[in-house]
């Protein structure tokens, strides 16, 4: 008898695509081995839509259920499994994932929260699924039968009764070439559409113990790498087949192996042939500067330079048992990556409000970043990840979590399964305080987030802040008199005051209460609207560079007039060059959504030069004293890829900021280009 087997990793489409809209090489990858070791035994088929997965229940009762659990389809996955257990008791359902628990008293109290879960696989699920399948067989799949008896299943784990079951973990994949790949065997073709991201994988595990990410546990430890044969096979067959201009990479440290370079080079001969990838989200190694600048060069400037440091602060890197790279080593690799226009930009990830972490510190990191000049700076709430080190029960009493629960950001909406509709909402547990950051300083710091959103990633200013520097006055001084401006309420204050009053609105004080508001009638309608549920940085964001910014360039122009008047280098020359560039900057940026041109203008400072040279050069050596008729127009390659995105993501505030992220080189990307008439 030849079972049904069907493999879930489910993405909420309620507003559109969700925000990580990759191909599930997860579940992709255990259904291949579980062919390869199982044979005719079963009949597999692969979702990622909850629309496919609907329709795919009323034609078929599959005997095995198998759904992968992140924290972005854990609601909607069990949701689904409920639904299943209902019309079909018999079908054994089966989830694996990182969100789940580390603590074993904690992983029972969640199986019995869940109890449309028979059965949980922890770790890598590859074998463990397989295993797991053929004790099952030993029982004919009684499910009843095999648990009162207790069978223990190694990284399994199961309640019964008053009793809870694991198995020990099974040992890591030795040999990753063991796994047949999932693209080779065209489990990932149905997913070739418009929407999902190419995911692929070229190693596995993390050498680092991060107390807040799920590859830190001693489990993941050893890094192991797929060969390069492999690898090559893999981007040959995607890059012929996708229709997604990006790719996500899943490895924690791309870059740590010298092999990487020549993934690195079959990725740039993908470039040249398919114009494929040209954006590549990955985790690079951070100890290894060198490697990983010469990929980026490599792979003309699809993936950027930089280094992920959470923070800056001796005290909280132990806290989290977190080993950053240098200050220096980061300071090379900015300069290297920007001397050489590497990437779209120089970047780093902060997180605020980990263990240790004051307003004191946490700006100190920020500054930190911006001292270095670095171009991208994205800020991270510290979301306390079931099953990581972080959020343990250890660490919320030592480290006095106060926290907050909100709905994941468009991971909600409305489903049918054997013609029953239900709705279906995420959430993320955030930490708002802790012994060392009251939740007033946590939301000082938040603003000053917002700040550097608005005013430093994206480019959006950065011939401003590179005039500012070529005439000494440095990327962090220039944010010290925004947050100086901001505190004496001249930066924006009803924006910054909507953005507050958002972030509490959206805050509740627990899991219950979240769940209880989210009952009420046409609650989903509130989210859906946007009345509820949006992400606050990108929404207001996006409300300062589209709604707001003729007033977000003048701040930004008072504050550099201030630190060059306090330098002694604002005379007159240098006033009408700031009068100039001001108007660059906002015919070329300006009516950021719109695909119409503005008219022409004469200036006196020749700007198409000016941003051939990146403006490092002395504008006074580029004085047109006749003027120079410019005019601001989208190429149409800009155009193709504007719409397109569009229809990916959607025009919505959340919409753009995808756009402006996954556009090669950002918002620069996305701005008028200056030629003559």
């Amino acid at each position: 008898m030849t079972l049904n087997v069907s493999f879930a990793e489910l993405t909420h489409t309620g507003k559109g695509i969700d925000t990580l809209v990759c191909t599930p090489l997860g579940v992709c990858q255990v259904a291949a081995n579980a062919i390869r070791h199982l044979g005719s035994e079963i009949d597999v088929e692969i979702f990622k839509y909850p629309q496919d997965f609907s329709s795919f229940l009323d034609r078929k009762t599959p005997h095995i259920a198998g759904f992968s659990n992140y924290m972005w389809n854990l609601n909607l996955s069990h949701e689904f499994a409920k639904k299943i257990k209902k019309n079909s008791p018999k079908t054994i359902t089966i989830f694996g994932g990182p969100n789940y628990p580390s603590e074993p008293s904690a992983q029972e109290d969640f199986l019995r929260q869940h109890a449309a879960i028979d059965f949980y696989i922890d770790g890598e699920g590859d074998f463990a699924f397989v295993e797991l399948y053929k004790k099952l067989e030993e029982y004919n799949f009684d499910l009843g039968k095999f648990k009162s008896d207790g069978v223990v299943v190694p990284s399994t784990g199961y309640a019964c009764g008053d009793k809870f079951f694991h198995g020990s973990m099974m040992p890591r994949v030795m040999d990753l070439d063991d796994l047949p790949s999932p693209y080779l065997k065209g489990l990932v073709d149905k997913f070739f559409d418009e929407f999902l991201v190419p995911t692929m994988q070229t190693s596995r595990g993390c050498p680092y113990s991060c107390s807040f990410c799920h590859d830190g546990a001693d489990y993941m430890k050893k890094t192991r790498r797929f060969s390069q044969e492999r690898i090559d096979a893999e981007i040959e067959y995607i890059s012929a087949r996708t229709k997604v201009p990006g790719l996500m990479l899943a490895d924690l440290n791309f870059g740590i192996f010298k092999q990487d370079i020549d993934t690195a080079r079959k990725f740039a001969w993908s470039q040249d042939k398919y114009d494929w990838p040209r954006t590549i989200d990955a985790g690079v190694a951070k100890n290894h500067k060198d490697r990983v600048v010469e990929i980026s060069k490599i792979l003309n400037g699809a993936l950027d330079v930089g280094a992920s440091v959470e923070s800056t602060d001796n005290d909280v890197l132990v806290n989290i048992k977190r080993d950053n790279v240098s200050l220096d080593q980061l300071t090379d690799m900015t300069r290297t990556a920007d001397a050489d226009g590497i990437g779209n930009s120089s970047f780093s990830e902060i997180i605020l409000c980990l263990p240790g972490d004051t307003k004191e510190k946490h700006l100190k990191s920020s500054f930190d970043m911006l001292e270095l000049g670095i171009r991208e700076i994205v800020t991270y709430q510290f979301i306390l990840l079931m099953g990581t080190e972080g959020e343990s029960s250890i660490a919320r009493e030592r480290f006095g979590y106060v926290s907050r629960f909100r709905v994941s950001p468009r991971n909600l909406g409305r489903y049918e399964a054997y013609g029953e509709s239900f709705t279906s909402f995420e959430y993320q547990e955030v930490c708002v305080a802790n012994d060392s950051m009251s939740f007033e300083d946590y939301q000082d710091c938040r603003d000053f987030t917002l700040i550097v959103d608005i005013f430093n990633n994206g480019d959006i200013f950065n011939e401003l802040l590179m005039t500012l520097e070529r005439m000494g006055v440095s990327r962090a001084d220039f944010f010290r008199q925004l947050l100086k401006a901001h505190q004496a309420g001249e930066t924006l204050p009803q924006l910054f005051k909507e953005f507050r009053e958002n972030e509490i609105k959206n805050f509740w004080d627990s899991a219950d209460d979240l769940q209880a508001f989210l009952e009420q009638t046409d609650n989903l309608g509130k989210y859906m609207s946007g009345e509820y549920g949006t992400h606050q940085i990108f929404h207001f964001r996006s409300m300062a560079l589209v709604d707001l910014f003729d007033e977000v360039t003048e701040i930004a122009f008072r504050a550099a007039r201030i630190l060059l008047e306090k330098a002694g280098k604002l005379d007159d020359i240098c006033e009408y060059y700031l009068g100039e560039l001001k108007e660059y900057i906002l015919l070329s940026k300006g009516n950021l959504l719109s695909l119409d041109d503005p008219a022409p203008r004469i200036f006196h400072y020749d700007f198409v030069k000016l941003k051939g040279a990146e403006f490092r050069d002395n504008p006074n050596n580029h004085w047109a004293p006749d003027g120079l008729e410019i005019r601001f127009s989208r190429p149409q390659k800009q155009v193709k890829h504007f719409k397109r995105f569009y229809k990916q993501f959607g025009k919505d505030s959340e919409g753009l900021v995808r756009i402006i992220r996954r556009m090669p080189g950002g918002v620069a990307s996305l701005q008028r280009v200056a030629n003559y008439v």
